[in-house]
């Protein structure tokens, strides 16, 4: 699983360098230790991401390239048809699987 960080000004061109020097790349350098060649994901808070892999680290900043951009729909909740609690006494009668609705 690719560790995603949150950017204000998302680099979305493939192949795109972009300076990643904000609180969150000091923790990727200092606690995580990503080093050269590592990937991760960067993201807007709105839908909008970049797979990226670090070219250089410095103390607080790195310089990552963009290997891939992309944008992600929010996902629907599905509707709820439940009309109260589940009854457990129900939930396994006579074996078979029938759920009741109080």
């Amino acid at each position: 699983m690719l560790t995603l960080f949150f950017v204000d000004d998302l680099p979305a061109g493939v192949g795109v360098r972009y300076e990643f020097n904000n609180e969150d790349a000091h923790h990727a350098i200092k606690v995580l230790r990503l080093s050269p060649g590592e990937r991760f994901n960067l993201g807007d808070g709105k839908g909008a991401w970049s797979r990226v892999v670090i070219e250089n680290v410095n103390k607080k900043s790195m310089t990552v390239k963009v290997l891939e951009s992309g944008f992600q729909q929010n996902l629907q909740r599905p509707a709820c048809d439940c009309r109260g609690p589940i009854r457990m006494d129900a939930w396994c009668k006579s074996g078979s699987q029938s759920r009741s609705f109080s």
